[in-house]
């Protein structure tokens, strides 16, 4: 096809950087983003390509090549438009000469939304060819490229101004035959479907905004004057955009191992370490015999199981049978992910594939990860070297947050997972990168109300992608169980599965098969009642250790935990006990330090000190593989409980002091001389409280108080299923006074209640399901990602969890006269840091979270120095200025201890 002067005369891009005239036409960039597109699918597993298939109704992909390259091609047709084609000069010029004109300067549109309005409204062959909600949708998914879908409004705002007409309509309908005509997109082999349907929507809108990023650097294609055969130009166009793809690491996706492997036979870290198949390894293989489908694993076993192997293992089936392109685990915490990437990318180099792995770690502190750091300094050097060819790599094109999902493979926080199904900016390319792939949830049961919710949400969409699902935890009540299980499709679920057991769910059918927990692994735990006071609880940590031992201490909130540790401090150093506290309000660098030592110390093959005490938190309870001889455990919900006393006796050790003849289990809380415990108000020390009801239900707290306060010990595995169902399960607790059944009656109401808000709160804020047309709705308010928008209110703020508002701060000292210390280097707040790297990521590492309100409001007020909002690493961090060590901020005085981390203080008077 001849194209007129008129349309080989339209930009597309254009150096106005540089303003030298450089140019690049527009049809050229829309055939630069489709070879992108073919690039990427054609190094993608075959059933990517299958899946695209069948959103347009064909058979095979060859067919579907020709329509789905054609839609993408048109993604900037809305650039044919006086909004875009005025934006430069020289363009404005040249266009006009040709007879594109406009009457006045027309307002800015963003061109997608034209692309939009003109594939859907325009007479051209798309209108006859294709059904018409199939046309919506499709103008829809290419339209958004830039990251925000139209509203109904924002399209009915676009004027013929913005839009042009009539030459303007004669040259997009040019641009439409030509596309179409080089493709090979004729009426005869139209797709035959009605609409896209979910999923079919974000895998053309995911494609179509990746292909679009690489398609618009100069970096790999640069600028080209117009040319005669566009044939030839496509040819060169696919070349470029495989070469563009050997750049970033985009490698052709193949199964980690071409050949099935027993579990015996699996190397498990880089030293080809194999194992034995546990029953639950077993369980879980032959469940995945012939698989021939997305599947979901649904797995409830007893910590230490080894879950973590058994999720790996189906992977590597589930990549063989079915084709997936990856995998990511997805954990509750950062310190969790840490140790999470670390066992992955052992894994990884064990399997010893020809094509090096390209492996991320996902959340805020990545950077502060050492592993991390190397792979990405391995992806630097890969090939500049002989033998340079590393086994596992981490490419600096995916580092960038919103790339990160599309890597082959990846470790980091449900967060980032979540974020696919918010309505956020570019939310479409996550979810794509979650697409034909293994997505691995541990530790499942850590989440609330709001958080659950959206997981089940995430699960439906993986359903529709094609994704395959393992989800892991110690044991959930049966209502979540449930809810998971028809997230992903399940039609009915088996009653009385005995546990430990494993949920199997593949196109609706539902199998399970229960096991017999490793013999070697049943612990019998006493279980000993203490007060929350200190008074009782020091001497007994002391004593735990005296001849001895690894003691942890998990108590519920940080400050308690900072006391903990002072009423310790003093008693430990004379008896000569190592004692160590770690939770999470620590400037990054040192947490990272922190944590790495914990693991050191405690985990399976830690340097276990001969006698010491661990004073945590939270972060403790959660996926770290540490192994003590006694714990210290503030009542907390039973399952949290169960999971925390999971870290006892964990590893079989020959080494354990002669006086741990037994693993103990100390409840703080537990004894109470009230029938009715106090978990909020009751004094421990002069002017502070407990505050448990703040951080956990009232509810729980009291029926977990109730089966646990009259026992002697636990017998686990076996009493996990049973605690936990009856904590959370409808009825009543049998044998307590009536005066604790009145106040669990009283307090039941209010988590039901709290509960259902939550869930109507989770409901609005995703963006709706595949499979009933929710996906349809444009949200009126695009939500914003809080890590990139901190001064954004909460309520225009895609939350992946509930809670108190938090900002990132990072401590600096005030040294006066405008001068400020931070990790040993002076600098000034509103000093430029252009061209000075390196003192911002010495900054940066010393970033922590704070959520006490009164702080966030004055922190925000204050707001940031224009220097750190415009650099990446410091955009979203406030200065939170010290001096002496300490500062007011409203009814708060702050102190940064270098032991306790960050302490809050009342203000004085």
């Amino acid at each position: 096809m001849r194209l007129s002067e008129a349309a080989k005369a339209l930009w597309g891009k254009s150096d106005r950087e540089r303003d030298d005239g450089a140019w690049h036409p527009l049809l050229h960039h829309m055939l630069d983003v489709a070879a992108c597109a073919e690039a990427i699918l054609e190094r993608e597993p075959r059933r990517t390509r299958e899946l695209y298939a069948r959103d347009l109704g064909y058979a095979d992909y060859a067919r579907a090549r020709p329509w789905l390259l054609s839609l993408i091609a048109l993604h900037d047709l809305g650039k044919a438009s006086p909004a875009f084609q005025a934006l430069w000069g020289p363009g404005a010029a040249r266009v006009r000469e040709q007879g594109l004109t406009w009457r006045k300067e027309p307002e800015y549109v963003p061109h997608g939304f034209i692309s939009q309005l003109a594939l859907e409204e325009e007479e051209h062959p798309l209108r006859a060819a294709l059904a018409y909600d199939l046309l919506r949708q499709a103008a829809d998914a290419v339209g958004c490229h830039h990251g925000l879908r139209a509203s109904p409004a924002e399209l009915e705002a676009v004027g013929d101004l913005e839009l042009g007409s009539g030459p303007w309509q004669a040259v997009r309908r040019e641009l439409v035959e030509a596309v179409l005509e080089l493709f090979g997109a004729g009426p005869e082999d139209a797709p035959g479907v009605s609409e896209l349907g979910g999923a079919g929507f974000y895998r053309l809108a995911g494609l179509t905004s990746f292909a679009d990023w690489i398609g618009s650097s100069q970096d790999f294609f640069g600028f080209v004057a117009p040319v005669g055969c566009l044939g030839s130009y496509y040819r060169e166009a696919l070349a470029k955009a495989h070469a563009a793809l050997d750049r970033i690491g985009w490698r052709e996706r193949r199964p980690l191992r071409p050949e099935k492997l027993p579990f015996e036979q699996v190397p498990f870290d880089k030293k080809g370490k194999t194992y034995a198949p546990r029953p639950l390894q077993r369980a879980v293989a032959g469940l995945l015999e012939g698989c021939g489908e997305p599947t979901l694993l649904l797995i409830e076993a007893p910590m230490g199981e080894g879950k973590t192997e058994a999720a790996f293992y189906g992977h590597l089936r589930l990549q063989q049978d079915l084709g997936h392109r990856g995998m990511y685990v997805a954990l509750p915490t950062r310190a969790t992910g840490n140790a999470m990437f670390e066992r992955t990318a052992g894994f990884l180099e064990g399997m010893g594939r020809s094509e090096p792995v390209d492996l991320q770690l996902l959340h805020g502190a990545a950077l502060l990860n050492d592993g991390y750091a190397q792979l990405r300094l391995r992806a630097v050097d890969e090939g500049k070297t002989p033998g340079s060819r590393p086994a596992v790599s981490a490419q600096e094109w995916f580092s960038s947050k919103k790339r990160a999902q599309l890597s082959e493979y990846g470790v980091g926080t449900i967060d980032q997972a979540l974020l696919a199904v918010l309505p956020l900016k570019h939310n479409f390319v996550r979810m794509w990168g979650l697409g034909n792939r293994t997505v691995v949830i541990d530790e499942v049961h850590a989440y609330d109300t709001y958080t659950s919710r959206l997981i089940e949400a995430l699960l439906s969409w993986l359903y529709a992608l094609g994704s395959s699902a393992i989800v892991m935890s110690a044991t959930l009540p049966k209502e979540r169980r449930e809810a998971l299980l028809r997230a992903y499709g399940a039609g009915g679920v088996p009653e009385s599965v005995p546990y430990p057991r494993v949920f199997k769910v593949a196109g609706g059918r539902v199998e399970a098969v229960s096991f017999e927990a490793d013999p070697n692994r049943r612990v019998a735990l006493r279980l000993q009642a203490l007060p929350a006071g200190f008074a009782q609880v020091v001497p007994e940590v002391l004593a735990s250790v005296a001849e001895g031992g690894c003691t942890a201490c998990i108590v519920n909130t940080v400050e308690r935990a900072q006391q903990l540790y002072r009423a310790l401090e003093g008693p430990a150093r004379a008896q000569g006990v190592e004692l160590l506290l770690f939770h999470a309000r620590y400037p990054a660098e040192q947490r990272q330090r922190l944590e790495e030592g914990v693991l050191g110390l405690f985990g399976k093959q830690g340097r276990r000190p001969a006698r010491a005490v661990l004073v945590g938190t939270q972060v403790l309870e959660q996926s770290l593989d540490l192994d003590f001889d006694v714990m210290f455990t503030d009542l907390a919900p039973a399952d949290l409980v169960l999971q925390r006393a999971g870290r006892l006796w964990r590893h079989d050790r020959a080494d354990r002091a002669p006086n741990q003849a037994r693993p103990v289990l100390h409840v703080m809380g537990l004894a109470q001389e009230a029938e009715v415990p106090d978990f909020q108000h009751a004094e421990y020390l002069p002017g502070k409280k407990l505050y448990w009801e703040s951080v956990y239900d009232r509810a729980i707290l009291l029926r977990t108080y109730a089966l646990l306060r009259e026992r002697a010990g636990l017998e686990l595995p076996g009493d996990i299923d049973p605690l936990v169902e009856a904590v959370y399960g409808p009825g009543l607790l049998r044998g307590i006074p009536e005066s604790l059944e009145a106040a669990i009656l009283e307090a039941t109401p209010a988590r039901e209640n709290q509960g259902r808000q939550d869930r109507a709160q989770a409901a609005q804020a995703f963006v709706g399901l595949p499979f009933d047309g929710s996906w349809l709705r444009v949200p009126a308010l695009e939500q914003h990602d809080p890590e990139e928008n901190p001064e954004k209110h909460r309520a225009l703020l895609a939350a992946t969890r509930l809670g108190d508002p938090s900002v990132s701060v990072i401590p600096v000292h005030d040294l006066g006269g405008g001068s400020f210390e931070c990790a040993g280097v002076r600098f000034g707040l509103e000093e430029s840091l252009e061209g000075r790297w390196c003192l911002a990521k010495k900054l940066y590492l010393q970033n922590l979270s704070i959520s006490r309100a009164d702080l966030v409001a004055e922190l925000s007020k204050a707001g940031r120095p224009r220097s750190w909002q415009e650099h990446p690493l410091l955009r979203n961090c406030y200065p939170l200025v010290l001096k002496g060590g300490r500062a007011g901020y409203g009814n708060t005085e702050v102190e940064l201890d270098a032991t306790l981390g960050l302490v809050y203080h009342k203000q004085k008077g």
